[in-house]
């Protein structure tokens, strides 16, 4: 399989090219993705541990669903994709829960991550269709004080800027109509 190719910015989050992914996370560049939180209809928030094989925080906690943008990807395009891909979830709400932030992460095998990255929430019950290629163990929280708890006890065994996604979250969740 060819490597995914990702479109560079620069630090005003202007397109300047593309390149590899393994020369973005080498080099540091700038580059987008969207994460997703997924809730279900009761407010129960849905996390998935990453596979031992990733190249960037493997086997750590991280968001129901997240994904590099593609060059020409939207942010919203992008997320429904993830859900498509990870969970095998389409047609549901989702609710940007935050703009377009720069994440820094230099993680411990030298790669480093640049990412201009929005945030979004997704209303669903499943059924979820997990990907197994990726080898991901699907784990459902209860509330958001569980969520804190887990966050709080295994703070290095999720990915690094997980915690600071999570304050705009239970904002979204209090006031969306779900």
């Amino acid at each position: 399989m060819p490597e995914e190719i990702f479109e560079v910015f620069n630090d005003h989050n202007g397109k300047i090219g593309e390149a590899p992914r393994s020369e973005v996370h080498q080099k540091g560049l700038y580059h987008r993705a969207v994460n997703v939180f997924v809730v279900d209809l009761n407010g129960y928030i849905f996390l998935q541990k990453r596979s031992q094989k990733k190249d960037t925080s493997p086997g750590c906690w991280c968001y129901g669903a997240g994904e590099h943008l593609k060059p020409g990807e939207s942010y919203l395009e992008g997320a429904k994709r993830g859900l498509k891909e990870e969970l095998g979830v389409s047609g549901v709400r989702l609710v940007r829960i935050r703009g377009s932030k720069l994440i820094h992460v230099e993680h411990e095998n030298g790669l480093i991550d640049n990412e201009f990255d929005e945030l979004y929430v997704a209303f669903s019950n499943g059924p979820f269709k997990l990907d197994q290629e990726e080898g991901r163990i699907w784990h459902r929280f209860g509330s958001m004080d569980e969520f804190q708890t887990i966050l709080h006890l295994e703070g290095p065994k999720t990915v690094a800027h997980l915690s600071t996604k999570t304050l705009p979250l239970e904002k979204s969740i209090v006031t969306s109509d779900s």
